[in-house]
């Protein structure tokens, strides 16, 4: 049963194939960018919407409003909910710690998979404290 199998030549790779091997590499390599991306995106987006929020917050309220009970910080919820936001989508633009060696695939595997899992939880996380405020 020990037969040697023996691999006969199998031609030139057609450019579609060609065209799926570089669109399936691109789909590799870009998606730690992406998640990277949507993170550094959104916290300009939450860190811009503090200043917005407290602006409209000053237009309602009446010049001469005191801030003083205890039912009055709820106004500032919202804000203290961006910045939380904010600094969850910070954490998740930056990268992982670790050491990653090169010449074992399953490593490189693991540690991509790894990274893009970090990244979507800290986006979930953001994003559910983005939308609550």
């Amino acid at each position: 049963m020990n037969q040697k199998i023996e691999v006969e030549s199998a031609g030139e790779v057609s450019p579609h194939n060609q065209a799926l091997y570089e669109a399936g590499k691109n789909i590799l390599v870009e998606s730690i960018n992406t998640g990277g991306d949507f993170c550094k995106f959104m916290t300009t987006t939450t860190i811009g919407a503090i200043p917005a929020y407290l602006a409209l917050l000053k237009l309602v309220l009446p010049k001469d409003y005191p801030l003083k009970s205890y039912d009055d910080f709820l106004f500032f919820l919202p804000a203290a909910l961006l910045l939380i936001s904010t600094i969850v989508f910070v954490i998740g633009y930056f990268p992982q710690k670790g050491a990653l060696p090169l010449d074992l695939p399953a490593e490189i595997e693991r540690e991509r998979s790894a990274t893009i899992n970090h990244r979507q939880d800290m986006q979930r996380g953001a994003s559910l404290s983005f939308a609550l405020r």
